[in-house]
């Protein structure tokens, strides 16, 4: 949708750890007009201290399962990609979905992961 209106420079494939989205990012010209980077759960923090992409906009869709063995719990994969939502400028905005009740409470308190 965004190449419509300029550049844009997005992952290839799962490009999304911490390798993979300074790989991704490596590849902005002065042209670029949008970024649209997937970063993989827990690599936020790491990434934005390092203002190596910096969001504007964040978008969560869902908590799921498919991490339980590296994180332990859904309550803490949801702490982790609560991250993304505390990562914002004051001027971000949120995409939350309001079907996942882990996610949905973050439009309130985005560090609150129940």
């Amino acid at each position: 949708m965004l190449q419509r209106h300029g550049e844009t420079v997005a992952n290839v494939g799962s490009l999304n750890s911490e390798v993979g989205v300074p790989l991704t990012v490596c590849r902005i010209t002065p042209t670029t007009a949008y970024l649209v980077l997937e970063m993989g759960s827990g690599g936020w923090a790491t990434l934005t201290t390092h203002r190596i992409a910096q969001p504007q906009i964040g978008v969560v869709l869902n908590v799921g399962t498919a991490h339980v063995g590296e994180f332990g719990s859904r309550e803490a994969i949801g702490k982790a990609k609560a991250e993304l939502v505390q990562a914002l400028p004051a001027t971000g905005f949120a995409v939350l979905n309001a079907d996942d009740p882990i996610v949905w409470v973050w439009r309130v308190r985005p560090w609150h992961t129940s």
